[in-house]
């Protein structure tokens, strides 16, 4: 998995974090202020430090400074900083993305150190420092030349009350800098301190930013040793406690290392639920010898543990599909555990009922077992929702769709059991999100519902 793909899919996260001690600050990395604005006693400023690198914890600071003598309640509040890296030789660009994005209730860092939203700006300083300058480090991270040349644009809004309301705001500040390689010292320095790291886990998004950040350096993280990594692993059970990022490493590293597949075996043999769910987020990691402790798994779970397990197989059909009998006995076990449901006529099913089946009709799908596509069938004429909207509409980081009705889950399992292209299929018919929330669940429908008819036409629906 790209790194990029991981930074998309953790800045959505909502962060709650205690502050590290520092990675080693150069003492000759000075502050200065890119822009400075006041307004009714209040005054914000963006400063930055020069020629900062990985080694700087802190490099990039908002400072608002309330002047006021009373507290002033944030009534509105966001920022975003994108950037794009360059080669400062050759002028190639390196990378691009966001340093930062945050809101109202997340905006200073006092925040990430309180359970509750902070939406108040206290007398004196008051600065968002941590996030942009760790979640910046990890996109930033290395350069292969001593430097590189950054080019950033700040977005910021901050609408504030006390006796009336005002507002500061930069629409597009455009500023640059120099992001630097760590001196051969500070790589030692960075080494110990992911060393810490690892060996002392904190529940913080930013905790796992900065594992992120050090994970992906060579220069760093070569002298770790798996079983280390394993045996920290282990030590967190959360998403926010760098378990996910010490994952994603051994992914990316290690995924067939003797070592992970008998950690994983283990746990499998154990039915470690956790181990289903980071074997699930690192599809790099696999190996046969895992078949048999699922299916064992899968013989005495419920159906929410089936689900999981169908999930997990599916990513890995092409090992399995061609051995004998492993498809055939997992939809028989799914038939036989719940064949008061998946054999009735659906019009016979309550809606709860309906909910089980489309569950059922999924996993049937990601089977690989064709013969149950006359079982699946019946189902295609069943329109009863079963997903709410707000659990739909979200179509913007989507690849496929969510099923809403009984009926999308009939379709997508047909189309899978014929190895159908999903993506594809949605894309031909014109599935381009984002779409806005009022129209995309009339879309999907319309789509999903032209499918359908597409598979009657031609009469292969059930066959």
């Amino acid at each position: 998995m790209k790194n990029c793909a991981k930074i998309l899919f953790f800045i959505s996260l909502c962060l709650s974090v205690t502050g590290l001690n520092a990675l080693g600050n150069t003492s000759a990395n000075t502050w200065k202020t890119i822009d400075e604005q006041q307004i009714n006693g209040v005054s914000a400023k963006l400063k930055i430090r020069q020629s900062p690198s990985l080694a700087d914890r802190n490099w990039i600071s908002l400072e608002f400074e309330n002047k006021t003598g009373t507290s002033l309640m944030i009534e509105n509040a966001y920022y975003t900083i994108d950037c794009k890296q360059f080669d400062k030789k050759g002028g190639k660009l390196i990378k691009q993305g966001k340093i930062a994005s945050r809101s109202t209730s997340e905006l200073l860092d006092k925040s990430l150190d309180s359970p509750f939203p902070m939406i108040e700006l206290s007398p004196g300083n008051n600065v968002s420092s941590s996030y942009p300058s760790i979640v910046g480090a990890l996109l930033l991270s290395v350069p292969e030349q001593k430097s590189s040349y950054v080019e950033a644009k700040l977005k910021l809004h901050l609408q504030l009350s006390g006796d009336r309301q005002f507002s500061i705001d930069w629409k597009e500040l455009a500023f640059s800098f120099d992001w630097s390689r760590p001196e051969p010292t500070e790589f030692s320095k960075l080494y110990q301190q992911l060393n810490q790291l690892l060996e002392n886990p904190v529940y913080s998004t930013l905790h796992h930013y900065e594992l992120l950040a050090l994970l992906s350096v060579s220069e760093i993280s070569k002298g770790i040793e798996i079983k280390t990594l394993l045996k920290t692993l282990k030590k967190r059970e959360g998403r926010e406690d760098g378990r996910i990022a010490i994952l994603y490493h051994l992914n990316d590293f290690f995924n067939k290392d003797s070592e992970v597949i008998n950690y994983y075996t283990t746990l499998l043999k154990e039915k470690n639920q956790t181990a289903l769910e980071e074997l699930s987020l690192a599809p790099d990691i696999w190996d046969e010898q895992f078949l048999e402790p699922l299916l064992a798994q899968f013989q005495d779970a419920d159906i929410s543990q089936m689900h999981r397990i169908i999930d997990l197989l599916y990513l890995h059909q092409n090992s399995w599909i061609k051995s004998e009998g492993i498809a055939t006995i997992l939809s028989d076990l799914i038939l036989y555990r719940f064949e008061n449901i998946i054999y009735e006529e659906p019009a016979s099913l309550d809606k709860y009922q309906l909910r089980t089946a489309a569950l059922l009709i999924e996993m049937l799908g990601k089977t690989g077992n064709k013969e149950v596509i006359p079982i699946i069938c019946p189902f295609l004429d069943e329109k009863q929702r079963i997903l709410d909207s707000g659990l739909v509409l979200d179509t913007k980081s989507m690849e496929l769709p969510r099923p809403m009705r009984v009926c999308d889950h009939a379709l997508e399992s047909l189309m899978r059991l014929r190895n159908t292209d999903l993506i594809k299929v949605y894309q031909k018919h014109k599935y381009k999100p984002p779409y806005e929330n009022g129209e995309a669940e009339i879309i999907i429908s319309r789509i999903r519902d032209n499918l359908i008819k597409e598979l009657k036409k031609k009469g292969r629906a059930c066959k």
